[in-house]
C-alpha cells in the first residue's frame, strides 16, 4: 500500500480563546454585563440575609418576654445570626453566581481555575508567602486606624459584636462561618466567576477590579482597607498559580488565624495577647521572605494575560463599576459603611442626653 499523505491541521484555539467583539462598544457591553450578574447575586445574598436577620431578633425578643437570661439570649442570637448568614450566603454567593455561571460564559474557565497546579511546591510556597502578605496587610491597616484615632481623633472600628464565651461549641462555629465558609464561597463568587469573567479583558484589570469590588463588599471602613491588598493578593496566586485552591488556602489560614488570636485574647488577657500576636507577625513575616525566595525560582508559574489588542486601553473599569447593578451595590456598601460608623456613636450620643435630659 501507498504511504499514508500527512494530514495538515489548524492548530486548536489557546486555552482562553474568546472571540473578540468587534469593536469597542461590544466590550464595554459585556464588561457591564458581567457587573450586573455578578453585582446582582450579590445584591441577592445581602437580600436575603437582611430578611433572615429579622428571625433572630424575634426569636430572642421571645425569649426574653418569656423571661429568659440577658446572657443567654445573646447566645442565642449569635449562634442564629452566624447559622443564617451561612445559609444567605449559600444562596447568594454559591447559588446564584452557579447559575449566571452559562449565561457568562465562564462555566469552563471557572472548571479550569479549580484544577490542582500543575507545581504543588508553587502552591506550598504561597501559602506562607500570602500568609505574610495578609499580616502585613494587617499591619498597615493598623496604622491607618492609629493615624485616624490620633490625628483626626475618630475611631474607624465598628462596636464589637464577638461572643464574650468562647466555648468548644461558640469555638466551631466561628471555625465554619469565618474560616471555612467565605474561603470557599467568597472565593468561588470573587476569584472564581467574578474574576475569571473579567480576565478576557486583561488579568491586571480582572485581578484588581476583583479586588475593589470585594473590598466593598465587606461594608465596613477597617474590613476595606484591609480585603483591598488581600484581594490582590488572592487574585495574583490565584492566576499565578494556576489553581484558586491556593487563593482558598491562603484566604482560610488568614481568617482560622484571626479566630485563634479572637480566642486566645479572650482567654489570656490583652498582655499574652499582645505578646503572641507580636511573635506571630514576625515569624509569618521571616517565613514570608524565605518563600518569597522559593516561589520566586520554581517553574510553572502562570504570567499575568495582558490586555488584548482588541480592548480599549480606558473605560474598562468605569464600565464595569458603572452597571447598573454594580452601583447599587456599591451604593448599598457605602451606606452599610457609614452605618457602621456613625449610628453606634449616634445612638451612644442620643442615650446619653436622654438619660441626662
Amino acid at each position: 500500500m501507498p504511504p499514508t499523505q500527512p494530514v495538515y491541521l489548524p492548530p486548536p484555539p489557546p486555552p482562553r480563546f474568546y472571540a473578540p467583539p468587534s469593536n469597542a462598544l461590544l466590550v464595554h457591553t459585556g464588561l457591564r454585563r458581567i457587573g450586573n450578574y455578578t453585582a446582582g447575586a450579590l445584591l441577592l445574598f445581602e437580600m436575603f440575609g437582611t430578611v433572615l436577620m429579622l428571625i433572630p431578633g424575634v426569636i430572642v425578643g421571645l425569649r426574653v418576654f418569656s423571661g429568659a437570661e440577658a446572657e443567654e439570649s445573646t447566645a442565642e442570637m449569635f449562634v442564629i445570626t452566624f447559622a443564617i448568614n451561612g445559609l444567605a450566603a449559600l444562596i447568594g454567593q454559591y447559588l446564584f453566581m452557579s447559575s449566571f455561571m452559562k449565561t457568562l460564559g465562564v462555566r469552563d474557565e471557572v472548571g479550569k481555575a479549580y484544577e490542582k497546579p500543575k507545581n504543588v511546591w508553587l502552591l506550598i510556597a504561597a501559602l506562607p508567602l500570602g500568609f505574610g502578605l495578609c499580616m502585613l496587610s494587617d499591619q498597615l491597616t493598623s496604622v491607618v486606624m492609629w493615624l485616624s484615632e490620633n490625628i483626626l481623633h475618630f475611631s474607624l472600628t465598628s462596636p464589637d459584636l464577638a461572643p464574650q464565651v468562647y466555648d468548644a461549641p461558640t469555638i466551631a462555629i466561628l471555625v465554619l462561618q469565618i474560616a471555612i465558609s467565605p474561603a470557599l464561597l467568597e472565593e468561588f463568587a470573587f476569584r472564581g466567576v467574578m474574576m475569571q469573567s473579567l480576565r478576557r479583558y486583561g488579568d491586571k484589570f480582572a485581578i484588581v477590579a476583583t479586588a475593589l469590588v470585594f473590598a466593598l463588599f465587606h461594608g465596613n471602613v477597617v474590613q476595606m482597607l484591609f480585603a483591598f491588598p488581600v484581594g490582590l493578593v488572592l487574585g495574583y496566586f490565584a492566576v499565578s498559580t494556576g489553581s484558586i485552591w491556593t487563593s482558598v488556602l491562603i484566604h482560610f489560614a488568614n481568617n482560622l488565624n484571626s479566630v485563634l488570636l479572637l480566642t486566645y485574647s479572650a482567654n489570656a488577657g490583652e498582655a499574652a495577647y499582645q505578646s503572641i500576636a507580636t511573635i506571630e507577625l514576625i515569624a509569618s513575616l521571616v517565613l514570608g521572605v524565605l518563600a518569597l525566595v522559593i516561589y520566586a525560582v520554581l517553574p510553572g508559574k502562570q504570567k499575568l494575560a495582558p490586555r488584548p489588542e482588541w480592548v480599549p486601553k480606558k473605560g474598562r473599569m468605569g464600565s464595569f463599576l458603572g452597571s447598573p447593578a454594580m452601583v447599587v451595590l456599591i451604593i448599598l456598601m457605602i451606606f452599610s459603611t457609614i452605618s457602621s460608623l456613625f449610628v453606634p456613636k449616634l445612638l451612644e450620643w442620643a442615650n446619653l442626653n436622654f438619660w441626662n435630659g
